[in-house]
């Protein structure tokens, strides 16, 4: 039996560069007590600017005056399918305010992730707080030399760091990630954990955990939970659609292009491919293999929401 789809449409509403409003669900709806940015169905015949100013104005008690389509996502609940559009509200009159009874709460982007909210605004989470260059680290053969590259690197901007580094024993990773956590956090770059220990996250004081493709089809339940994140390595659509299965948050798709510094097992996707399987998706997607910072506009250009890479993120000036 075919479930129903529902046409969404949200609003996200900022008070500074980095602060959102975000509404709690109060009863009788489903799921009282989870957090979402507002808004609600698009009716039938109108079109999403309508319904979001609409839907804004009914519950916040504000009119829209400038917005624009900043996101788009398709997630299935267990009765119905959503189709949600997320607008950025870029001008509007009036105060936000609860007019439904709902609680309202502006919050620091870098801490939404602390707030439980529904499964289906998640990807919208990823897409705000997860840099788009993300750094896979290289082995640390001179451990004092690698820290201060690592240092470097931070300073250089927002990114996510992956600690890859499967040379070291499990003794040696955890003292390492131990030892960076409150770097990387003091940059607010998340860090994710490359490492089939999933307890490490909490332990070491990570954000997060990254999953081998090996890993990612062995995996059948997210091993984590609000407030981390889980990404996963694919390599073609049925990868992908484990990962949209298992609902990671974001995944690294690769290879895109020949990299240089070693030979790849498989042939190089290409932007167009690339571009076709980032569609699968349904979160965020990084493009590795032969690519630096620099490409990060023709990246996003076909889809991707960030670069990722190891020699020529750490090396790159």
């Amino acid at each position: 039996m075919l479930k129903p789809t529902l046409e969404v449409v949200a609003g996200m509403i900022r008070c500074s560069p980095s602060q959102w409003l975000i509404a709690q669900r109060s009863l009788p709806h489903e799921f009282a007590g989870m957090w979402e940015f507002p808004g609600g169905k698009i009716q039938l015949g109108e079109d999403a600017q309508h319904a979001l100013l609409r839907e804004l104005q009914e519950e916040l008690g504000i009119r829209v005056q400038q917005s624009r389509l900043f996101y788009r996502v398709q997630y299935e609940y267990a009765h119905h399918r959503v189709n949600l559009q997320f607008w950025e509200v870029l001008t509007y009159q009036g105060e936000p305010r609860g007019m439904e009874g709902q609680t309202v709460a502006w919050v620091p982007q870098a801490e939404l992730l602390q707030y439980r909210f529904l499964p289906a605004n998640r990807p919208l989470l990823a897409k705000l707080i997860l840099a788009p260059l993300y750094l896979i680290t290289p082995n640390a053969v001179n451990l004092d030399v690698w820290l201060q590259n690592l240092q470097k690197v931070l300073n250089k901007g927002p990114r996510v760091v992956q600690l890859r580094q499967h040379e070291l024993s499990p003794q040696a990773y955890r003292h390492l990630a131990r030892e960076i956590a409150p770097l990387c956090d003091a940059y607010q770059c998340p860090l994710i954990l490359n490492s089939p220990d999933v307890d490490l996250v909490a332990a070491v004081g990570a954000q997060g955990l990254h999953l081998s493709s090996a890993l990612l089809r062995k995996t059948a339940v997210n091993p984590l939970g609000t407030p981390y994140w889980l990404g996963a390595s694919c390599h073609n659509r049925e990868e992908i659609i484990q990962a949209n299965q298992l609902g990671v948050d974001y995944i690294v798709l690769s290879p895109v292009k020949q990299p240089q510094s070693h030979a790849i097992l498989s042939s190089p996707l290409g932007w167009d491919l690339f571009s076709e399987l980032a569609q699968v998706a349904k979160m965020p997607v990084y493009a590795l293999g032969g690519v630096e910072p620099g490409d990060l506009g023709q990246a996003q250009a076909h889809g991707a929401h960030g670069v990722a890479g190891i020699s020529r993120f750490w090396e790159y000036d």
